[in-house]
C-alpha cells in the first residue's frame, strides 16, 4: 500500500491505494492538489489519535472532495 498524506488542509486526512499501480499497469483515478497522480483504487481515510485507520467525517469528506481531482475515463 502507498499512503499520500499531507495533502489537505486536515492533516489526518490520508489517500491509500496499491504502490505497486505502475506495475499493474492500473488507471489514473485522481490528482491531488500537489499534483500527486494515484491510481487504481483509493481510498480516503482519517487517523485516529491513537493511529488507527478510521472512516472520514462529513467535514474531512467535503475538505477531500473539494481538493482532489478525480479522473473518469
Amino acid at each position: 500500500m502507498r499512503y499520500a498524506s499531507h495533502q489537505f488542509s486536515d492533516q489526518n486526512i490520508d489517500l491509500i491505494c496499491d504502490k505497486e499501480f505502475l506495475i499493474k499497469e492500473l488507471p489514473l483515478t485522481c490528482i491531488t492538489a500537489q499534483n500527486i497522480e494515484l491510481c487504481g483504487q483509493v481510498i480516503a481515510a482519517a487517523c485516529a489519535e491513537n493511529g488507527d485507520t478510521v472512516g472520514l467525517t462529513e467535514e474531512q469528506f467535503q475538505i477531500g472532495s473539494d481538493r482532489l481531482t478525480v479522473v473518469v475515463l
